[in-house]
């Protein structure tokens, strides 16, 4: 080929490749907008559709405080304050916060576990006593085993089981600064950790013996594993751990088994080749299903059928899949006698594809409704916190600082998506906003309740995050600011070290 020719060649390759980039990015910017506009419609429609119209002052109280948060002044203030301790002052200082406060929590909020809660005790009991799980799958089974290593150590003591809990929330503090120090700024991570270490429904969820915050654990420690180390830098047996890692979310809930295909994805945004992508997402598969195999096989004896987590995956897509559904839980329907529990899950499963595919505008028709439930609010872990035990009034109290705060949280990550273009850097999107992306779009189908993506509240920490330091970087720049590295320990101007991403 003639050099002219091959110059052509290059530049047509190179035309192709930005054509594809414009594509993804065009994809990401469009989630941005969409999730920012869920969010915005979440906040203001949930008190219309509770019928609760005070709702809108926790709504008010939280934006005025983030129009606060953000003047160019107190965020620069802020941002100056992060910077001041050393890395391991600030992690050691923040994770002691976070668990000192879920430990108060327990003193003075923790109850018996009520609902799904009361079940997943019930099991581990069940387990201690040497009666085995029993002949049921419906639940995921991931907190029963964590309890039952609880109980084995300390005891049948709930307390006990709490207090782990709060040193799990200690975890997941410590995780998310430590993502956020591949993905953002230092005093972008550092913010987003402490958010996490304060956040009132992440704090009073601890009282419970919820599925939360270690779901939150083994999502962000597959992020963490998977944006330390450049994609063409991971070995066959890295990517293998990552999946099983998954494997464990997914033990704690099934909505984990897909997530190999997210970071699958991920693996080719950020450089690696479609062959290295693909082996990658085979891996990861690996490692998910290695990690579940105790419990596969446990249910190929119990049902003699594979059953990967639970049998509850068609009941729960029928539940807002059906003639007369709404967004939120529904009752089953009678089913005839000695009907096992995987033939109700495969009956109902089946059902609500075929509702769908007669009635393919079903989830347009719910979404408003499934974002006001979802994203609008994250009070209703009050339901298992309180269980109306409460005095009515401290319940009360205690939902308006938990939309406060969620309200506050919502204007930062709209002014990270809308301001800062957080969705235009795949190394930010992926896999951060695309695990958002995917619990967003895991909810059209299913049941919306707030309660679902306090796993995933860390991650919007994150972004959260990005919003409000924006300001501080801004600040820094006309005033011609320093601050100091994240990655060195040095001075360097305040663009680089506000904006600067890994």
């Amino acid at each position: 080929m003639s050099q002219a020719g091959a110059l052509c060649s290059a530049s047509i390759d190179s035309a192709s490749t930005r054509e594809r980039v414009d594509v993804w990015t065009l994809l990401q910017q469009g989630f941005g907008i969409l999730f920012a506009t869920t969010l915005v419609w979440g906040v203001l429609a949930f008190p219309v559709y509770k019928g609760m119209l005070g709702g809108y002052v926790p709504v008010a109280v939280g934006a005025a405080v983030a129009a606060w948060l953000m003047r160019p002044r107190v965020s620069s203030r802020i941002a100056e304050w992060l910077n001041r301790p050393s890395e391991r002052a600030f992690v050691i200082t923040v994770v002691a916060a976070a668990v000192l406060l879920r430990v108060l929590a327990v003193v003075f909020a923790a109850d018996e576990p009520v609902s799904d809660h009361a079940l997943y005790d019930g099991f581990a009991r069940r387990m201690l006593r040497g009666d085995g799980y029993g002949p049921t799958a419906y639940y995921p089974p991931g907190v029963s085993f964590w309890l039952l290593a609880v109980y084995a150590v300390f005891g049948r003591s709930l307390t006990a089981a709490l207090l782990a809990n709060a040193a799990v929330g200690g975890l997941l503090t410590a995780l998310t600064w430590a993502v956020g120090r591949h993905v953002v700024s230092r005093p972008a991570a550092r913010l987003a950790a402490l958010a996490v270490a304060v956040f009132p429904s992440l704090v009073l969820y601890s009282t419970t013996v919820g599925y939360d915050a270690q779901l939150g654990c083994a999502l962000l420690l597959a992020v963490w594993l998977f944006v330390r180390q450049a994609p063409g830098g991971q070995r066959w047996w890295y990517v293998a751990g990552i999946g099983a890692v998954l494997g464990a979310a997914s033990f704690l809930k099934p909505i984990g088994l897909l997530l190999p295909i997210v970071l699958g994805v991920a693996y080719r945004r950020r450089g690696a080749s479609w062959l290295r992508s693909g082996r990658n997402t085979v891996l990861l598969t690996v490692g998910m299903l290695a990690a579940l195999s105790p419990w596969i096989v446990r249910n190929w004896f119990v049902f003699r059928a594979f059953v990967p987590v639970t049998t509850s995956g068609g009941a729960a897509l029928w539940v807002t899949n059906h003639p007369g559904a709404d967004a939120l839980t529904t009752a089953f329907p009678e089913l005839p006698p000695g009907t096992t529990e995987l033939e109700r899950d495969r009956i109902l499963g089946a059902a609500a594809w075929a509702h769908l595919r007669e009635h393919p505008d079903h989830l347009l028709r719910l979404a408003p409704a499934k974002a006001a439930y979802q994203w609008g609010t994250s009070s209703t872990v009050m339901a298992f916190v309180s269980a109306d035990r409460w005095d009515p009034r401290a319940e009360a109290a205690a939902k308006a600082v938990i939309n406060t705060a969620w309200a506050s949280l919502c204007v930062f990550i709209v002014m990270a998506v809308v301001r800062e273009g957080v969705c235009r850097r795949a190394a930010l999107f992926w896999p951060v906003m695309a695990l958002v992306a995917y619990v967003w779009a895991i909810h059209m189908f299913y049941e919306a309740q707030s309660r679902y993506h306090l796993p995933f509240l860390p991650l919007l920490c994150i972004v959260a995050a990005v919003g409000l330091t924006h300001r501080a970087r801004r600040s820094l720049a006309d005033d011609g600011g320093s601050v100091i590295s994240r990655s060195s320990g040095t001075l360097e101007s305040g663009v680089e070290a506000f904006g600067a991403q890994a």
